[in-house]
């Protein structure tokens, strides 16, 4: 069993992330930082303001057990809208949407999937995309928390990954 580390109430936290977002620089990402959190429902919330932009603060306002299924939900779009974006050569494209649809059909409460296809870093433009490829290439920070979720909620997570991916491919 998955065990999550002792938080604050959501609702006290909320003030914090949304003062966060407000903050978040969003075309300069801090990278080096965000690379060395550790803490996965904390990485969720901290990419989310370079993930997310107009949205994240939407999704910290949710009622509290709605955020972070969200949350992780609007990360994994934005893992398929960057494979979309940045690799260039379309078969590539097509695996990695494919793929990105097992990686999560293999999650469940009891194990995390295997690692999600990779971005090559030189294929960021900016600064903005480069935020992007740090969040695919640690995806792995996002299913961790996918994880913790139940079951039903996953459920729903993958099917709107897999028409949103099925969609774009």
């Amino acid at each position: 069993m998955i065990h999550r580390p002792l938080l604050l109430p959501f609702a006290l936290r909320r003030p914090v992330l949304l003062l966060r977002d407000l903050l978040a620089d969003r075309r300069r990402p801090d990278l080096k930082r965000l690379a060395m959190i550790q803490e996965p429902e904390r990485f969720v919330w901290e990419i989310l303001p370079h993930a997310a932009r107009t949205f994240s603060a939407c999704i910290i306002l949710l009622p509290s057990g709605m955020a972070l299924p969200s949350a992780v939900a609007y990360l994994y779009c934005r893992i398929l809208d960057s494979y979309e974006d940045l690799l260039p050569d379309a078969g590539d494209r097509d695996k990695a949407l494919a793929s990105f649809v097992e990686h999560l059909e293999a999650a469940d409460s009891d194990a995390l999937p295997g690692p999600a296809s990779a971005i090559d870093p030189a294929l960021a433009r900016d600064a903005r995309d480069s935020g992007h490829v740090l969040l695919v290439n640690r995806c792995s920070m996002v299913d961790r928390v996918f994880i913790t979720l139940d079951a039903e909620v996953r459920r729903f997570i993958v099917d709107l990954v897999r028409e949103m991916s099925q969609g774009m491919r």
